[in-house]
């Protein structure tokens, strides 16, 4: 595996190349056979990719919020909010990572290939998120900040907000707007229960809003089911 290639794709070369190597295992022996190699802890190494994933999801969030800050000084902070998680949300970061072909440094066992796409698009996810923190652990946020910037660049070309925010509006936040807008309150969001196997899950969830009623959802994740909770109730209000 040649990870210079990776580093230059990033246009940025780790000093500490056991931090990369930390963001390039994920989570879980069963998905990292060669874990062990880096400290002789295959759990240790696991925590450590939890926790640089845990500081990338920030970092990235506090530099696409600066980017946007910048670039759009004549918007709001709702649009601004859901610009930020068009472009970090979990379809975004795969794409991202999809662009730069992370999957192929990735430290993985054979069984990675009997998981579900959806599956897989989350360990992308995870690792990008790693990945990230990585740097910003290697460096500084200031360094971390222009490699985002590079990678996420196509994602920000294409980001057109004057022509159509609607097209980039997650349902839950109109679903919010259109209660606020009558006095209803906030909808509110519950997950009710778990089922499918550990590797492939399946949630589902009930938004509940007064004097409307509820309406359940269904989804891989639990965001993924209150975003359906959410369109059912917007498509029962809308047919009412």
């Amino acid at each position: 595996m040649q990870l210079d290639d990776l580093e230059s794709k990033l246009s940025y070369n780790f000093r500490n190349k056991e931090i990369m190597y930390h963001a390039l295992t994920p989570q879980c022996s069963a998905l990292s056979e060669r874990g062990s190699e880096l400290s002789g802890n295959t759990g240790n190494t696991n925590i450590q990719y939890q926790r640089l994933e845990f500081l990338g999801d920030n970092v990235v969030g506090l530099a696409v919020s600066e980017f946007l800050y910048g670039e759009y000084p004549d918007v709001d902070e709702g649009a601004l909010s859901i610009m930020r998680a068009h472009l970090t949300n979990g379809k975004a970061m795969v794409q991202v990572a999809s662009s730069m072909g992370l999957q192929r440094y990735l430290r993985l066992s054979k069984e990675y290939e009997d998981l579900t796409n959806n599956k897989r698009n989350k360990i992308l996810e995870n690792s990008l998120e790693a990945l990230m923190g990585g740097v910003f652990m290697d460096s500084t946020y200031i360094t971390a900040r222009a490699v985002i910037y590079r990678i996420w660049s196509n994602m920000f070309d294409a980001l057109h907000v004057c022509d159509d925010i609607e097209k980039i509006r997650d349902y839950k936040s109109k679903m919010q707007e259109w209660a606020q807008k009558r006095g209803m309150g906030i909808p509110k969001y519950v997950i009710i229960s778990k089922g499918g196997a550990d590797h492939d899950p399946l949630f589902t969830a009930s938004v509940s809003l007064n004097g409307i009623g509820d309406r359940l959802g269904m989804g891989c994740s639990k965001k993924e089911a209150e975003q359906d909770a959410a369109r059912k109730m917007l498509d029962f209000i809308g047919s009412k």
